[in-house]
């Protein structure tokens, strides 16, 4: 009994004094938070499985609702190329200057939805995660207009240049006053 006493005392003492090590470390500012200055592998792991748990543990309960309608699709492209491409690109476009200079480094377009379900991803976009430069767009954009954002996210990685540029200038699924049909017999230009 003395000897487990021994042991977990002296487990007590090492872990306390890390903590003050730690603390000074932290509190004299030795520790260079500059995004130039990556951190090593078991630090980058921690972040990144400790990010990847909580949200899969905060995302329990979101209900998405039907994302394969056009006009939604399209409305969350509005949204992702006016707010999105400087970080994560879109085909046929690299990300802006901005992207260079972030630690982490934002996914790539193209592993945007790798690995997530639709209701992760809105809560990723809806709040954003510490210690990255994803912001919370939930601040600006309602929980509608946050699933339009999912909705092209899933679609982003499929798509070619050539269809991004079509998203661009079309209105898929989206009817204006302005359209108007053309007759039977008309002929198509």
């Amino acid at each position: 009994m003395r000897r487990i006493l021994l042991i977990v005392s002296t487990v007590v003492v090492v872990l306390l004094v890390l903590a003050i090590a730690l603390a000074i470390y932290i509190s004299i500012g030795s520790y260079n938070i500059g995004t130039s200055n990556h951190d090593n592998g078991f630090v980058n792991w921690w972040l990144n499985t400790g990010a990847t748990r909580s949200i899969k543990h905060q995302a329990r309960g979101i209900k998405p609702p039907p994302l394969d309608n056009p006009a939604r699709v399209q409305e969350g492209f509005k949204h992702y190329h006016e707010m999105c491409v400087q970080c994560h690109g879109a085909p046929g476009k690299e990300p802006g200057e901005i992207a260079k200079g972030l630690w982490p480094q934002a996914p790539d377009y193209s592993m945007l939805a790798s690995g997530w379900t639709p209701a992760q991803l809105f809560w990723i976009t809806k709040n954003g995660i510490k210690f990255s430069a994803m912001p919370g767009w939930g601040a600006s954009h309602s929980d509608d207009k946050i699933w339009d954002i999912v909705a092209f996210v899933q679609k982003v990685g499929n798509l070619s240049p050539a269809d991004y540029h079509q998203m661009e200038t079309n209105t898929v699924g989206v009817k204006s006053s302005d359209d108007q049909q053309p007759a039977p017999n008309e002929a198509h230009h």
